[in-house]
C-alpha cells in the first residue's frame, strides 16, 4: 500500500531530479507559449502589408532583410 510518508521518502530520494525536471518545464513553457501569440503580429505586418514595429523590433536582434524569412523563424 502506498502511504504519504512513502511518496515523501521516493521525493526525498529523487529529489534533484524532480527540481532539475520541473525547472525545465518551466523555460519549455515561457518559450513555447508566446510564439503563437506573435502570428497575428506578423499576418497583420506581412499578409496585410500593415506597418508596425514588431519586424522592426525583431531585426535589432537578428538582421532579416524580408519579413517572410522573420515568419519562418518564429514558425
Amino acid at each position: 500500500m502506498i502511504t504519504f510518508n512513502y511518496l515523501l521518502e521516493q521525493v526525498k530520494l529523487y529529489r534533484n531530479p524532480i527540481i532539475l525536471a520541473n525547472v525545465l518545464a518551466l523555460i519549455v513553457t515561457f518559450i513555447s507559449v508566446p510564439i503563437p501569440l506573435f502570428i497575428p503580429f506578423l499576418v497583420d505586418e506581412v499578409l496585410l502589408g500593415k506597418e508596425g514595429k514588431f519586424i522592426a523590433f525583431i531585426n535589432q536582434f537578428v538582421q532579416i532583410n524580408s519579413a517572410n524569412s522573420s515568419i519562418q523563424i518564429w514558425i
